[in-house]
């Protein structure tokens, strides 16, 4: 017998057989599962049993009902597992092995029960709170007709604020003990913001940021990964935020485009994958552009280079020999070419080339040079070779390209080798 696993935030984990042609969810008592809250509907949902399949369909409710984060009208037939939200509770489905169709992955009702009751023990009460209001958000700025591409940022974070202290005011069912000023703030953030990724943007120990799916973020601290306690609410959250970063750079992200490339206002680089490439959910990924850039000093101190080194790698560079620097992801190239590259004469023309800005050069004669993908219509593109060749053109002294990874790494050694030395 297949089974439904529920867990409500007041009633902990409950277990219900789906044994019946549909199998109603909703406030009202006559359905087979009753769910309590303001943001449930009387009718809110129902399971279908058809052909030993489960389907999952919402009926019409205003707050909607949520599979692994996407809000659905419909949705199945279900392998087992899937995350079901419906007011803030969490529905579980476990398929009866015998029962299940050729070809579906078996999932058995302990490791179910497990999964929710994990989900539980991490989901605390603010986040829970967070997503059902922040719904809720989305749903009075569609009603009310806000137009907030029309805003600008002060208006825009003003208008937001207040509608969230409204209702947050209007929420009685609220617990008395829940820190609504950090609910607010956080409610703010993934409205018009990064959500939960800016604190994490904020923490100056964080050198990057791993979003693998709406509700599993990592982050990269004194070069040890580890995995936060923060979470969007949905995909359809982690989906808004690429967007706040992409649309004002005149770039896209869809499912025509699943991937993308961007830079935060404060330099740092983001990557961006969506489904359906992504299988697990939109997944970004954000290196963080330090506020200040490690010298040979500090690379002395922390043991990363020796004196000997510094001085003779000075040398490599007043005296213009050409120099590669290569490793692997995360080893440290960048920090090393900036280090090197400030080295050059305050008296020489420089010409710095990147895909993405990261050096940080001191020199006055400076000239910094970025690669542009192609635009929504699939035009303007602008790569790292195309800007090589025209550099070459700008009178340099030195040339330095941030990284090559095609036909630039030729031309580049080309320059090295038409009067271009010390680059």
């Amino acid at each position: 017998m297949h089974k439904v696993f529920v867990n409500s935030p007041q009633q902990g984990v409950r277990e219900v057989p789906l044994d019946v042609a549909e199998l109603q969810v909703g406030k009202d008592s006559t359905n087979q599962i009753v769910l309590s809250g303001w943001n449930v509907a009387k009718l809110h949902a129902q399971f279908v049993l058809h052909d030993e399949e489960v389907f999952v369909q919402d009926l019409g409710s205003l707050f909607g009902t949520w599979v692994d984060g996407n809000r659905v009208t419909r949705f199945g037939p279900m392998k087992g597992g899937e995350e079901i939200i419906i007011g803030g509770h969490t529905l579980v489905v476990s398929l009866d092995v015998a029962l299940r169709p050729a070809g579906s992955e078996p999932r058995d009702a302990t490791e179910a029960a497990h999964m929710i009751e994990a989900s539980a023990a991490i989901e605390d009460p603010l986040l829970q709170w967070r997503r059902t209001l922040h719904r809720t958000l989305l749903q009075q700025l569609d009603n009310r007709r806000i137009d907030t591409a029309q805003m600008k940022d002060e208006e825009l974070r003003s208008n937001i604020r207040a509608l969230i202290a409204e209702i947050i005011r209007d929420t009685r069912e609220l617990p008395p003990d829940l820190d609504r000023a950090l609910l607010s703030q956080q409610l703010l953030d993934e409205a018009i913001g990064l959500g939960p990724l800016e604190v994490l943007l904020k923490d100056e120990s964080v050198t990057e940021v791993m979003v693998n799916r709406f509700d599993e973020i990592w982050i990269e601290r004194a070069g040890r990964l580890e995995r936060t306690n923060v979470a969007f609410t949905s995909n359809i959250a982690v989906l808004g935020a690429i967007e706040r970063i992409v649309t004002p750079l005149g770039r896209r992200i869809d499912e025509s485009s699943p991937m993308v490339d961007a830079r935060l206002k404060d330099g740092s680089r983001v990557n961006a994958i969506i489904p359906p490439l992504a299988l697990r959910g939109p997944s970004v990924t954000i290196r963080k552009f330090p506020k200040n850039r490690m010298g040979h000093e500090g690379m002395i101190r922390t043991g990363s280079i020796t004196a000997q080194m510094v001085d003779f790698m000075r040398i490599a560079v007043e005296e213009k020999l050409n120099i590669i620097v290569s490793g692997g992801t995360g080893t440290g190239k960048t920090t090393l070419l900036n280090m090197v590259s400030n080295f050059i004469p305050s008296n020489e023309r420089i010409v710095t080339i990147e895909d993405a800005a990261e050096l940080s050069l001191g020199q006055p004669n400076l000239v910094s040079l970025e690669s542009r993908p192609a635009n929504i219509e699939g035009k303007g593109a602008i790569a790292i070779r195309d800007l090589v060749r025209n550099s070459l053109r700008m009178r340099p002294d030195r040339i330095v390209v941030g990284e090559c990874r095609g036909g630039e790494a030729l031309d580049m050694l080309q320059a090295m080798n038409t009067s271009h030395d010390g680059s």
